[in-house]
């Protein structure tokens, strides 16, 4: 799991729960060693029951970016109104595109 995006109500288990992005990777092996990639599914997980949301490469990769800026704003590396401003850039990107 990569990090925590946001927290909401779960359709699933109608529990407000964080949900959190994950990758599963699906490789060739040769002798039980990993050697080369086959498959990559993403997905946004609910944190209480686990229900799951496929979600396309472009998708991950904004949500992604998504909790860089959380761990950001949780370090205290950026300001609250920063956070706000770069958030709301990347939903305008995002929804625009």
């Amino acid at each position: 799991m990569y990090g925590k995006v946001f927290t909401q109500s779960c359709g699933h288990c109608s529990n407000e729960s964080d949900w959190y992005l994950a990758a599963i990777t699906t490789w060739f092996t040769l002798f039980f060693i990993p050697i080369i990639p086959m498959s990559t599914e993403r997905y946004l997980i609910c944190s209480i029951c686990k229900d799951e949301k496929e979600l396309t490469k472009e998708e991950f990769n904004y949500w992604h970016e998504i909790i860089d800026l959380n761990k950001s704003r949780e370090e205290g590396n950026i300001t609250e109104e920063e956070y706000k401003q770069k958030t709301d850039d990347l939903k305008s990107d995002y929804f625009n595109s």
